[in-house]
């Protein structure tokens, strides 16, 4: 199935340093050492290409919101600005795998119940942890 792009590459652009500027992240390319500049390249590639095919809005208060293509979810996953709370609670599972305490993170940002994440898709998720990556400064992939 070919998709069809709805917006051009340089709105897309102007749409994601809006939803930095929104959630305060610093996302200047001399804030990277090489390894994570290259993880954040790709974060953004995933993020950007979401944004131009509509599977991400950045909304009116420069939120993200992804548009679910799994079955089931009819309302967009909509993140909330970062807090450490939401850290500290993901952090409680960390004995439990990566996945587990990426739900939770999930969850504590968008609201949405950690089961929600288990019935998505792999674009859906591919989005959503791309969104949380660039939002935890991450230095290595999810």
């Amino acid at each position: 199935m070919t998709r069809k792009e709805i917006i051009c590459p340089e709105v897309a652009e102007q749409e994601f340093t809006r939803f930095c500027d929104r959630m305060d992240l610093e996302v200047k390319p001399e804030n990277f050492d090489a390894a994570g500049l290259k993880v954040f390249n790709e974060l953004k590639g995933t993020v950007l290409e979401a944004i131009r095919f509509g599977d991400v809005e950045i909304n009116e208060k420069g939120c993200p919101a992804v548009r679910p293509s799994s079955t089931g979810i009819t309302q967009p996953i909509v993140f909330q600005e970062w807090s450490y709370g939401a850290a500290e609670e993901a952090d409680k599972y960390s004995k439990e795998g990566a996945f587990k305490k990426n739900r939770v993170m999930l969850s504590q940002l968008t609201g949405c119940e950690p089961y929600v994440f288990l019935k998505l898709n792999k674009r859906d998720t591919y989005n959503l942890t791309a969104i949380l990556g660039i939002m935890q400064g991450e230095s290595r992939p999810l």
